[in-house]
């Protein structure tokens, strides 16, 4: 499996998702006005990668903003996660915001 790389853009975050290593990156804003085309091949890759997940899967998140619409989108890739540790795989889910930022810590 390679690498899954993309450049962030003003309506998407910038995503890395390295097999080898585990690590998986969001980070920028997200707020496609239809964020399943976009997000879809990051699930189709997610699905691949669950069938033989690195030893330690890490999903690092930093959001500055999400629209409704991305919303369930990045549910379904904490589903994707979830269900790399529901396998016996360790997963780690870390969500980064900014100290006061209300709306991003209830999210």
């Amino acid at each position: 499996m390679e690498t899954f790389y993309l450049p962030a853009t003003k309506l998407s975050p910038e995503i890395t998702l390295n097999p080898n290593t585990g690590l998986l990156t969001f980070k920028g804003r997200s707020t496609h006005e239809n964020p399943v085309v976009f997000y879809e091949p990051i699930i189709q890759w997610l699905q691949e990668y669950s069938k033989q997940p690195a030893p330690q899967t890490t999903l690092h998140i930093h959001i500055d903003y999400f629209n409704t619409a991305s919303s369930k989108c990045l549910l379904d890739i904490l589903k994707k996660i979830q269900h790399i540790s529901q396998t016996g795989n360790s997963a780690i889910v870390n969500w980064e915001y900014e100290m006061g930022d209300d709306a991003m810590h209830e999210a």
